[in-house]
């Protein structure tokens, strides 16, 4: 009977053997489909459980399709337009997320979810910098048996870190934006756009430079900061990194520690004249010095040199900051929370009688009214943001309400921009233009040249392209400060509490022998150490701020 009815089935077409083996085929080809696209998925940065959950899902329902349709092949061709109309959308997208190279074409198709099938050859550790971890620990390549991801992570860590130094930049900054990742750097106080990253490639860095950081590799969204040391071209770095979520992927700013302040006054930039009136008054027992500038401008930096002018030694020195920049040798720091915290510290601090308090800035009136009075009995040093000398003036007078109290104890104000030095090694020689110097009302009798930067493109006398190492064709190496200072005389004075116009003040404050700012910065570019457009450049910011 059983005999007869297997017989009987097989003669039917029932059970088919080549059905069958289509089947397995189909079957195996989803099994391949489905972990690639989760792998894949992982690389570019794609919604892992949404796609993955696609792929299986889509060749689930196509084969309950086939099993349940009445025609085997109406079955077969419901499981392949399904499958493979939903791996054709991931393609699609994924494609749209990758370089050029990285995308998925009708050639590379079948190697590409074969996957393993033909083994990869390592990708070549490229070792540009030594990095140390916030243990202070360096940081060892990958291992041999480790994946190509970790391997390609590692080169272009190490790419990045060395541009960094190469660049001479300050700060970096990674922010995803789109399909690509904008890549910036501040050389120099300035922003510079670099090459951009695609998303794999900025994920893969940051990821990298999670642990060695101390940071937790799994947090994605909210901000986490973490350092690192960097040891190339001869010098050991610190940085700071900070990470944070964005609607399109982690953000992650470098910041190099060792680009934050100067701290000797000398080299500055001040001018002979200046640096004897500002040092003069620095070193006065009692009274107020207050340092202006827009923010980035090296205020702190200045306040931190007029401090290390004291002896620290023989005198009791402090500082009140919100957060301390750098570890001050023989001065005690305080920190305070919050402005609300700002004169509890001060005061508190007051009684401790130093010979010298530094305060990083004056938000309220009450703060005004305290170092109004610390400042009759010790010498106080106030950082202040201000386009000028004589805004911080307006500024501080408004703030104690009363200009006769405000200019009492008051030694002088500075105010500063940062202007950056053309390189020495390729900075291109010009006869300035007579109408443009009569403008800048500069006599031209005894100017034969200026300087500016180097043009781009240049070729030397064999037509052979020419680039300058020192500053990697920026035409720029460093930056140095340009300071005015006004002096509170007596006269000053009696015209500030007379209630006197700005232009009468000025006009004394000239009389007295101040040049402004800009006459400053154009005695740099008469002595060659910067362009009369990086003046132009800096002035013209300096006139937006308040």
């Amino acid at each position: 009977m059983t005999t007869v009815m297997a017989s009987a089935l097989a003669s039917s077409g029932y059970f088919s053997l080549a059905k069958i083996i289509i089947m397995l085929v189909m079957l195996t080809a989803w099994m391949l489909v489905a972990p690639w696209v989760n792998r894949d998925a992982k690389r570019v940065l794609a919604v892992v459980p949404i796609w993955s959950g696609a792929i299986l899902g889509a060749g689930g329902v196509g084969f309950v399709l086939w099993l349940v349709l009445p025609s085997y092949v109406l079955g077969l061709l419901a499981y392949l337009v399904i499958l493979g109309a939903t791996t054709g959308v991931y393609i699609v997208y994924r494609n749209g997320r990758c370089k050029e190279e990285a995308k998925i074409t009708l050639s590379n198709l079948v190697p590409s979810f074969v996957g393993g099938a033909r083994k990869e050859k390592p990708i070549e550790l490229v070792s540009q910098v030594k990095v140390y971890d916030c243990a202070a620990k360096i940081v060892l390549p990958p291992a041999d048996d480790a994946s190509q991801e970790q391997r390609l992570a590692y080169n272009e860590t190490q790419a990045l870190l060395f541009d960094v130094l190469f660049h001479r930049a300050s700060e970096a900054d990674l922010t995803p934006s789109g399909r690509k990742v904008r890549v910036r750097f501040v050389i120099d106080g300035v922003v510079t756009e670099q090459e951009p990253f695609d998303l794999q490639t900025g994920e893969r860095i940051i990821q990298y430079l999670k642990p060695p950081a101390g940071m937790d590799v799994e947090e994605r969204r909210r901000p986490q900061q973490g350092t690192v040391a960097i040891e190339a071209l001869g010098k050991h770095t610190d940085t700071m990194l900070t990470t944070t979520g964005t609607n399109d992927g982690q953000r992650m700013q470098v910041r190099v520690a060792g680009e934050v302040v100067n701290t000797d006054l000398a080299e500055l930039g001040l001018n002979p004249d200046t640096l004897e009136q500002i040092s003069a008054a620095n070193a006065s027992q009692t009274g107020l010095i207050i340092v202006t500038g827009r923010p980035k401008s090296g205020v702190t930096s200045t306040l931190y040199s007029l401090l290390r002018r004291q002896d620290g030694f023989m005198k009791q020195l402090m500082t009140i900051e919100a957060k301390p920049v750098v570890d001050l040798e023989n001065i005690t720091q305080n920190a305070y929370p919050s402005n609300a915290d700002l004169p509890k510290t001060l005061a508190a601090a007051a009684r401790r009688d130093p010979d010298v308090i530094m305060v990083d800035q004056c938000p309220d009136q009450t703060t005004a009214d305290l170092i109004q009075r610390i400042s009759q009995v010790k010498l106080v040093l106030l950082g202040m943001q201000a386009k000028d000398s004589f805004v911080g003036l307006a500024k501080w007078v408004k703030l104690c309400g009363d200009a006769a109290k405000a200019v009492a104890p008051l030694l002088g104000i500075s105010c500063q921009l940062l202007l950056r030095k053309l390189c020495l090694e390729c900075r291109h020689p010009y006869k300035p233009d007579p109408q443009m110097l009569a403008k800048a009302n500069i006599s031209g009798e005894n100017i034969d040249v200026f300087y500016r930067k180097a043009r781009k493109g240049r070729h030397d006398a064999k037509g052979k392209p020419m680039f300058c190492n020192a500053c990697q064709e920026s035409g720029f190496i460093g930056r140095t400060g340009v300071f005015e200072f006004l002096a509170m005389t007596d006269d000053i004075r009696k015209l500030v509490v007379g209630g006197a116009d700005v232009r009468n003040i000025k006009a004394a404050c000239r009389k007295n022998g101040m040049l402004n700012l800009q006459e400053q910065a154009l005695r740099k570019v008469i002595a060659g150490v910067t362009s009369i457009n990086e003046v132009i450049r800096v002035t013209q910011e300096s006139k937006k701020q308040p």
